[in-house]
């Protein structure tokens, strides 16, 4: 203690040397926490793998390769974010594969049965040599025969069919005041007489139009005269007045002519119906 007393004091801002340990220990701790030097001082990570029982720093995706260090929900779990579990060596990523396409094979075929081979077709021996013509005696050529045929039997006589019966001509002679004035001739088989009308288009075949140049008698159709082979008809289409001889026929009457008919139209105008003899054709 005495020899403690006695020793000079430090000066101003200095230590003792028996205080350097203590010294030491401090500014080896601050140099950890703060400042350059604790940079300089720290030491560098260890790689080296750690103690037996722990797990590295760095795990490693077998699958893509990935790193996971220590700290990562990775790290803490041991397995990558695809399921796999992680190693300690870092590996080549995998080739990615695409999952197999299901092919749908359609309906099942039921197996063929087997069928045994048909056996080799047997072909004809091959002659050493060809076959010789066998040659036939013909005998005396005999002249063809003539060919002779059956006697066609006469073909059915036709009946014969009778002419048609000439068609006998006929003959209208129109009389005014007892007087002829017109003929006509019947060519057809249906001759219309009457007056002519231009407005109403009707042209008879017997025009008596210069006989009643009023209308007062005669009308634009007033009989028709049809003809059918030897038969003459006197059809009455007008209500102005028709008599035939002494008979007054009506609207719509058919009558059969004869040679010698005197026809009054209108009680005013006569026709004279005549028709050729057989003899006269």
């Amino acid at each position: 203690a005495a020899a403690r007393a006695a020793a000079p004091a430090p000066a101003t801002g200095g230590f003792a040397m028996d205080e350097e340990d203590a010294f030491d220990e401090l500014m080896g701790a601050s140099a950890a926490k703060t400042g350059p030097m604790a940079a300089v001082a720290a030491p560098a990570p260890s790689t080296a793998p750690p103690a037996s029982g722990g797990k590295p720093d760095v795990l490693y995706s077998p699958r893509t390769g990935a790193a996971f260090a220590r700290g990562t929900a990775e790290w803490e779990d041991g397995f990558g974010p695809m399921g796999e579990e992680l190693v300690a060596t870092p590996q080549p990523p995998k080739p990615a594969t695409a999952p197999p396409i299901a092919v749908n094979p359609g309906p099942m075929r039921p197996p063929e049965p087997d069928i045994a081979p048909a056996p080799p077709r047997q072909h004809a021996p091959v002659l050493d040599r060809a076959p010789q013509p066998i040659h036939v005696n013909p005998g005396p050529m005999r002249p063809p025969e003539p060919i002779v045929e059956p006697p066609s039997a006469p073909a059915p006589a036709l009946p014969k069919q009778a002419a048609p019966a000439p068609v006998l001509p006929a003959t209208l002679t129109v009389y005014q005041n007892r007087q002829p004035v017109l003929t006509h001739q019947i060519q057809t088989d249906e001759t219309l007489i009457g007056r002519r009308d231009v407005r109403s288009d009707i042209y008879p075949d017997v025009d008596l139009t210069a006989y009643d140049q009023a209308g007062e008698f005669i009308s634009r159709k007033h009989v028709y005269i049809y003809r059918q082979n030897r038969e003459y008809t006197i059809y009455v289409v007008s209500n102005a007045g028709t008599q035939l001889g002494n008979q007054i026929l009506d609207l719509g009457a058919r009558h059969s002519l004869s040679d010698g008919d005197v026809i009054i139209l209108g009680g005013r105008l006569a026709m004279r119906f005549e028709v050729a003899g057989d003899d006269e054709i």
